[in-house]
């Protein structure tokens, strides 16, 4: 009895209960939702886009954590143009989605926005949403979730002779 409540008081000391003060995740338990991406101009010589582009149309699945911070990470930016990120969630897995945070870049930069999955009483809307599949405005969160399933949708602009790529990447830290 005596070994097994040493080994009890020992265990925190090698490091075994580090974890619990990060929440249920640490940094590393990063969730892709869109994979590192390069998008270059088609033709540089005029104006170009591309147009809506979901990678993985069928999103990726997320547990019910009580919240989260869904990160857009914009490495380099082209020189003149523009990059839109919908974040969308499925409450239907996958059937219909509805965008529930639209990010706007013009150059490089890390975004974050802050997701609700379990929200208090106080947090959900007093209203029907209509629905947003790559039509939410510039800079708009709805910071609730309603489905298990969540996917990026991205559209680039190329302004004319426009020089270098969009890179970005698209991951959630659970907490």
């Amino acid at each position: 009895m005596k070994k097994y409540l040493a080994l009890l008081l020992l265990l925190p000391l090698l490091g075994f209960g580090a974890r619990l003060v990060y929440g249920q995740f640490g940094a590393t338990n990063a969730i892709d939702i869109l994979p590192p991406t390069t998008l270059v101009s088609p033709i540089p010589s005029s104006q170009q886009t591309i147009g809506l582009t979901a990678l993985r149309p069928t999103g990726v699945s997320l547990k019910a954590y009580r919240r989260a911070m869904a990160v857009v990470q914009v490495n380099t930016a082209a020189s003149a143009g523009s990059l839109d990120v919908y974040l969308q969630a499925s409450p239907d897995c996958g059937m219909c989605w509805q965008d529930f945070a639209h990010v706007h870049a013009t150059g490089a930069g890390t975004f974050h926005v802050p997701i609700s999955l379990h929200g208090d009483g106080g947090n959900y809307p007093t209203t029907v949403l209509a629905m947003n599949d790559g039509t939410l405005a510039n800079g708009v969160i709805i910071p609730y979730l309603i489905g298990d399933k969540v996917r990026v949708k991205y559209n680039a602009t190329f302004n004319v002779n426009a020089t270098g790529a969009w890179s970005f990447h698209v991951f959630v830290i659970p907490d």
